[in-house]
């Protein structure tokens, strides 16, 4: 089979999948959100989630967490400096992680 652009890795829709971990993210759903970022992260659309994430803070969280945009800035800017290191662990996920599990955990 032919990969798909708006398909993740496992065949799941893209765009039907972004509608989850942003839900997941709303409803404060750690393993929910955990699980759909490694899908896209999985799927090397690890860029596409950032910009998401970077949408939602100001959808979701604004003025309830006014300072969450920085702090997801911040983070995807580590994330593209370990990229850039080319580390065989994949040590740029954990920006990722934090990123999403401070999303889940803040003020809403």
């Amino acid at each position: 089979m032919a990969y798909e652009w708006n398909k993740t890795v496992k065949g799941y829709d893209m765009f039907e999948a972004s509608s989850a971990f942003q839900k997941a993210i709303r409803r404060c759903d750690e393993d929910q959100a955990l699980f759909w970022m490694a899908e896209f992260y999985d799927s090397g659309k690890a860029e596409y989630l950032w910009k998401r994430m970077m949408i939602m803070t100001a959808e979701d969280i604004g003025l309830a967490e006014p300072s969450m945009h920085t702090h997801i800035r911040e983070l995807y800017q580590s994330f593209q400096w370990m990229l850039e290191k080319n580390d065989k662990k994949k040590s740029e996920r954990l920006f990722l992680t934090q990123a999403v599990l401070m999303m889940v955990r803040c003020r809403k």
